[in-house]
């Protein structure tokens, strides 16, 4: 319930609450107990403690701030529910589910208010409201942190993200504050469904203005290469729009590679209709992989290739005698035109062409040639089969079998270890960003940034620094969870469909293996529970 002053002046009064059915109301105000200052509302007792109100009725329950517990109490005494509301049934009934262990639904009419809710746990994120004593103590340690990085990096972050980048206060720092959905006539219902071994999302829901048609984002999976192990297609309707989040995200990345995204590159990708992408491979020496970009014409796509290749070539000649790129036009196989990028020092090459209405970028020519050229496709693939049978005939528009990532992964694991930390000694690249990640030099740098962030912690001055690495994202213990994990996925797959010329349904599946444990450890997460009732 924000107020009508606009997003920013919403952000500053959003009010909202947790609801819940109880069966046991006696049982449950005896565990939350009689903390709080206690005030009567319509005859019925709710408690406040700082900002959060509870109120457990006989039937209901609500968590929230003081107003929204108080319209959920009124609410309740005039008999409103969900149910009487048409936007809401209408998103329901697009939904296939039995049994659900939970359900969402969402009104995009409503976006000020959500962009507003964000925008205050944006603030909880960061650490309070500014003036807090909670909030002062979060932006003083983000703040360490960033004048713990080395000088070149330290500015180049505030450069390109601003102040703001690690705690700061910047308008583009990147926050679920910044978060904007554009308030439309549509609506989304969600549905959690889980089993042993099995995790499905069915959704659903209404648009007065439909969309890019679903159809294009599964054909455009269908059609990459047979073999792939990761695969993905979507429609970008409006996505590459000037001024749009991803535009912007293009122009930071440009930004930073030392380079300026180019008006006619920027123009050329806004009239990019389909982007889809696979990646093939079951090992180091064999991965490949390409991402293509469906243009609205032929001119449109070669377009796309002439201007990639200027951008390209800027940034190597800005970066001539460095690890800069060099993009030297070259006839690839099923290509009418191509190019190849070599990176300096890197036996990597990033290759590029153009067949009709399509651009592909891959990783070596070969990738793109199997990308445009004639073929075995992946709709005659046995995982694209077992994709569509595990969303019970829907054309998948996302796969992914983990398998040959977790395959990888355990391959470079002591590889990355080793460049990361730089061994028991220190030395590697942690300990080059400032903070010496591998031995027991100390340091709060860069190392302990990252340990912290990842699970580890960040190490204090003259101390050792082998928790946050090695506990973290990047240390062993932390790569072995994350291997763990992935090893324990058998099969990720999503797909959409038009059920109507306003309505619209789909399904996420994750299959995984319930039985399996990390031996001798708890390093991955547990199975699923699944709910005896919604």
């Amino acid at each position: 319930m924000p107020s009508k002053d606009g997003d920013r002046t919403a952000a500053r009064s959003v009010d909202g609450a947790i609801v819940a059915e109880v069966r046991d109301a006696a049982a449950l105000r005896k565990a939350v107990g009689s903390a709080g200052r206690k005030v009567d509302v319509s005859g019925q007792e709710i408690r406040i403690q700082g900002e959060r109100a509870t109120w457990i009725g006989d039937g209901v329950a609500a968590l929230g701030t003081e107003a929204a517990v108080r319209a959920v109490i009124a609410a309740t005494a005039d008999g409103a529910d969900l149910a009487g509301n048409a936007r809401f049934t209408a998103a329901l009934q697009q939904v296939r589910t039995t049994d659900p262990a939970g359900v969402a639904w969402v009104d995009l009419q409503q976006a000020p208010a959500i962009n507003a809710a964000f925008a205050t746990i944006g603030e909880h994120v960061a650490g309070g409201k500014s003036g807090s004593k909670a909030g002062a103590k979060a932006l003083a340690r983000r703040s360490k942190l960033l004048e713990d990085l080395p000088k070149g990096l330290r500015e180049q972050a505030e450069k390109q993200l601003g102040t703001g980048a690690l705690g700061r206060s910047s308008s583009r720092s990147l926050s679920l504050s910044s978060l904007r959905l554009p308030a439309r006539d549509a609506t989304a219902a969600l549905a959690l469904e889980l089993r042993p071994g099995r995790l499905v999302v069915r959704s659903g829901g209404t648009a007065a203005e439909p969309g890019t048609d679903p159809k294009v984002a599964s054909d455009a999976v269908a059609a990459l290469p047979a073999g792939s192990w990761a695969a993905f297609g979507g429609g970008t309707a409006g996505l590459l729009a000037k001024g749009s989040p991803a535009a912007g995200a293009l122009n930071q990345v440009a930004a930073l590679l030392g380079a300026q995204l180019p008006d006619g590159l920027a123009k050329a990708l806004q009239g990019v209709e389909v982007v889809s992408g696979g990646v093939q491979g079951e090992n180091l020496l064999a991965a490949g992989g390409a991402v293509v970009l469906r243009a609205g014409d032929d001119d449109g796509a070669k377009t796309l290739l002439d201007q990639l290749g200027s951008v390209l070539g800027s940034i190597g000649g800005k970066n001539a005698g460095a690890a800069g790129f060099s993009a030297k036009p070259t006839k690839i196989p099923g290509t009418t035109s191509g190019l190849v990028v070599g990176l300096s020092g890197l036996p990597i090459q990033l290759a590029a062409g153009v067949q009709g209405d399509r651009l592909a970028v891959g990783l070596g020519a070969d990738s793109v040639t199997k990308a445009l050229a004639d073929g075995d496709r992946f709709s005659g693939d046995p995982l694209y089969k077992r994709a569509t049978t595990a969303l019970d005939g829907l054309a998948p528009s996302l796969v992914l079998q983990p398998a040959p990532l977790t395959d990888l992964l355990n391959t470079l694991g002591p590889v990355l270890g080793g460049i990361l930390n730089g061994g028991s000694g220190g030395g590697g690249i942690a300990d080059l960003l400032g903070g010496s990640a591998g031995g027991s030099g100390g340091g709060s740098g860069i190392a302990g940034l990252l340990g912290g962030m990842a699970g580890g912690s960040a190490p204090k001055a003259g101390g050792s620094a082998t928790g946050g690495a090695a506990g973290g994202l990047f240390g062993s213990a932390g790569l072995g969870r994350v291997v763990g994990a992935l090893g324990r996925i058998k099969l990720v797959t999503a797909g959409r469909e038009a059920t109507g010329a306003s309505t619209w349904r789909g399904t996420l599946v994750v299959e995984y293996d319930a039985a399996k444990r990390a031996a001798g450890t708890s390093t991955t997460p547990t199975a699923p529970t699944p709910s005896a009732k919604p």
